[in-house]
């Protein structure tokens, strides 16, 4: 039984390309690609390579990819200290993971703001844009990834 160690690149969330090293064995080499779907941290080959296996571990596998969308935040006079929020649905999504967000709009929010995202429960992140003064954000949708 041969051991090798895959490296992965994640496709759509699900769909995933193993690029298999060089392995020394007594009929020559095996290298190529494997396909796969990864469900957690299992991964399912399609075509296994006949007396070669690979011991998986959850660090070996990429990490997931969480994403979401706001409704429209801000269009609103806001005093100083103020803010304004929206939330976007993440599946899979826990308050023990760092968000990172970006209005869609390239001014948004204006000068005077600033923009903070927290996952505020499981599947949810709020995202606020607060106002450092008086004034008023330009509205926008919020693109946010959740960092695992």
């Amino acid at each position: 039984m041969k051991r090798f160690v895959l490296s992965f690149l994640l496709l759509a969330s699900a769909l995933v390309i193993a690029q298999i090293p060089p392995i020394a064995n007594p009929n020559g080499s095996i290298t190529g690609y494997l396909t796969g779907t990864l469900t957690g941290n299992t991964l399912v080959v399609n075509a296994p390579v006949p007396g070669v296996t690979a011991t998986l571990s959850s660090s070996s596998l990429p990490n997931p990819v969480f994403t979401g969308t706001t409704a429209s935040i801000g269009g609103g006079a806001l005093l100083a200290g103020a803010c304004a929020t929206g939330t976007a649905t993440i599946a899979g999504a826990t308050t023990a993971m760092v968000p990172a967000t970006t209005a869609s709009t390239s001014a948004a929010p204006g000068a005077g703001f600033s923009v903070y995202a927290q996952v505020t429960s499981s599947n949810t992140v709020t995202v606020s844009v607060c106002a450092l003064v008086n004034g008023t954000p330009t509205a926008s949708t919020y693109l946010v990834r959740v960092i695992t």
